[in-house]
């Protein structure tokens, strides 16, 4: 009896790992490819239609389109798009002109050409397709826009990452940006300068959401209204400033060296205040290693040869906010304020450090073996300004009366202690122990 009920539990076990395996789903593994889609824009004199909007979709039912792509000046446009085989919708649209579609089949050619494509002069019909072929880049005489709502991306991006998408802008891996090839450019917010960006571009870039953003103007032609004498161009960002309400957003990053780093953005309109502020937070730890080796030709020289090893560590944190306010008075008066901090502790620690000097025979003249090495930096400054800006019925008659600040005290301090190695001859003469401490004063500049 006791081995039937055994022998029936096993069969019990057995069938249900058998059910079990057969209503598993298999695992399957999607294989997706990256194509390049490429083609040009031209109208029906065969000129070329600049900064054409592409928008793509794998669903025909959908109404928005999941990604969208700008081309260039002389019309051409080129994007990559990861994707399985199976079909994917496009569109064609400019400022001015009716859209085209096409229907590209994605199988195992990764470059996909669709050639010179027309569009005839014209507006969308009313309804649903005005929105959904909205273009994302329009052109006047003086400046391109992107319109960053436009574009799905700015649910989830911040305007670093759409910088990547505008025209005449180009950001490298270092989040360093050029508009028009050059790094000579000031950005502006709303119109005016920004010492929040100014200070710290990248960062505050980084920081700021995209879902903030109406549109990016890239001014290729700045005039008096700018006072931007001696720069190439101006990348003014708009912000939904006139909407009611507040926004904002966190970030974090860490890495495995052990860098890490926050950051907050809010920005809010009330009425007729409006108030932008931004915080980071930078911590970072970087060991250096240095070997060095330098041979002496010099027959008089009492060596020949110093070899040099060191082993340092470079770790601190740095951090930066600013606040932005403004009062619209009228639609013609508007004062404005800013209050910007910067500060960081910076410590180099070098515990390891040896220096050898070789005789010309070979032997060891004398070794340097230092016992410590560490410096400190703390630095912060404070900056501001108060703006009144009066417009005029004329658009391009603007005066500005601005009052700016700065305070930026630096503090130094280095300890070090260096002592011969008694294990060998100080046949060369030098000896050195030494203790130094240094500090540097502050400076501030008002205009």
């Amino acid at each position: 009896m006791k081995y039937l009920k055994v022998f029936l539990l096993a069969l019990v076990l057995s069938l249900s790992a058998n059910i079990f395996s057969q209503t598993l789903p298999e695992q399957q593994t999607v294989k997706t490819t990256t194509y390049t889609i490429k083609g040009s824009v031209v109208d029906t004199t065969a000129k070329a239609v600049a900064y054409p909007t592409v928008s793509v979709k794998k669903d025909s039912t959908a109404f928005d389109y999941s990604d969208r792509y700008s081309g260039n000046g002389d019309g051409t446009f080129e994007f990559q798009y990861t994707s399985a085989a199976g079909t994917l919708f496009v569109n064609i649209s400019a400022d001015t002109k009716v859209s085209e579609n096409r229907t590209v089949v994605l199988a195992s050619e990764p470059i996909i050409d669709l050639g010179r494509i027309t569009l005839h002069d014209g507006e969308e019909l009313a309804g649903v397709a005005v929105v959904a072929y909205k273009p994302l880049v329009t052109q006047s005489i003086d400046r391109i826009n992107y319109d960053i709502e436009a574009d799905p991306d700015s649910k989830t991006n911040t305007v670093m990452d759409m910088l990547r998408k505008v025209p005449m802008v180009t950001v490298d891996k270092d989040d360093k940006i050029r508009v028009k090839g050059s790094t000579s450019y000031k950005i502006y917010i709303n119109g005016k300068p920004s010492n929040m960006v100014t200070k710290n571009p990248k960062d505050v870039l980084k920081s700021m959401p995209a879902s903030s953003i109406k549109k990016i103007e890239v001014i290729t032609d700045p005039g008096v209204k700018y006072d931007a004498e001696g720069v190439s161009a101006i990348l003014n960002i708009v912000t939904k400033s006139a909407l009611q309400g507040y926004q904002g957003s966190i970030s974090g990053n860490a890495d495995s060296k052990g860098d890490w780093g926050v950051g907050a953005y809010f920005t809010t309109k009330v009425g007729k205040w409006g108030v932008t502020a931004n915080y980071n937070y930078y911590n970072f730890v970087q060991p250096v290693w240095m070997n060095s080796t330098l041979d002496v030709k010099n027959a008089s020289s009492p060596y020949s040869r110093s070899i040099f090893n060191t082993e340092s560590t470079y770790d601190g944190g740095y951090h930066f906010g600013n606040v932005e306010m403004s009062y619209e008075i009228d639609s013609l008066n508007l004062i404005s304020g800013s209050f910007g901090l910067r500060g960081g502790n910076y410590t180099a620690k070098n515990p390891v450090s040896r220096r050898a000097f070789i005789s010309q025979t070979g032997d060891t003249i004398s070794v340097y073996n230092s016992d410590g090495s560490d410096s400190y930096q703390h630095n912060f400054d404070i900056s501001g300004n108060i703006d009144y800006q009066r417009s005029f019925r004329k658009p391009q008659q603007l005066l500005t009366l601005s009052y700016n600040f700065s305070l930026s005290p630096v503090k130094n301090k280095s300890l070090s202690i260096v002592r011969l190695d008694p294990r060998y001859p100080n046949t060369l003469g030098t000896t050195e122990k030494n203790t130094q401490l240094s500090s540097v004063g502050t400076s501030d500049e008002h205009t």
